[in-house]
């Protein structure tokens, strides 16, 4: 959705401003169901490769009961170990999106803020977004790394404060336009 767009309808800035931070939230949602979708399809293509390779090697070393036995083992126990890695890695992609949608909003950088939450304290409802243990992490985020998040209408400027203007000024009154062109190097043409 484009600014214009809206604009175009007649809406006041701040409306605007909402309709974008929550489409905003859409989009990232989207989006890391899109990245929790290629890690899981990864995952799978390469486990469904690794067995098919398996497969062929004990059709061709077929040979001794026993010798086949312990194959199939070795390969029972590697597989629960890959499946139980790619289901740690789906959940930790669920997890890693669920906090961007979450933080989106507020953050200037939600990958950054992502990388400095302990995702072992979050827990995720059936929907997909963060359930409990996110808003502790974020508000000790915002006290010891405020940096990561955007100010909420707070707008401080400290410095100097420019020069008053006013009718005081008089400086240039008293110079005819020949004194000013004279002294810029501007030659007059008649």
């Amino acid at each position: 959705m484009k600014r214009d767009f809206l604009k175009n309808l007649g809406l006041e800035e701040d409306v605007i401003d909402k309709i974008m931070a929550e489409n905003g939230k859409d989009i990232e949602g989207l989006k890391g169901q899109v990245d929790t979708l290629k890690a899981s399809e990864t995952g799978l293509k390469s486990q469904l490769t690794q067995r098919d390779k398996d497969l062929a090697d004990l059709k061709k070393n077929a040979g001794d009961s026993e010798d086949l036995k312990a194959k199939y083992e070795d390969l029972q126990t590697t597989y629960k170990a890959e499946k139980k890695a790619l289901e740690d890695q789906v959940k930790d992609t669920q997890i890693s999106a669920a906090i961007k949608v979450a933080v989106a909003s507020s953050a200037h950088d939600p990958d950054l803020v992502v990388s400095q939450i302990d995702k072992a304290k979050i827990t995720l409802g059936d929907d997909g977004s963060v359930k409990m243990g996110l808003d502790e992490q974020v508000k000790e985020l915002q006290k010891s790394k405020a940096f990561l998040f955007k100010d909420e209408g707070k707008v401080t400027f400290t410095g100097a404060s420019p020069a008053e203007s006013g009718d005081g000024d008089t400086l240039g009154d008293d110079l005819s336009e020949a004194d000013l062109n004279a002294a810029f190097g501007i030659v007059a043409t008649t």
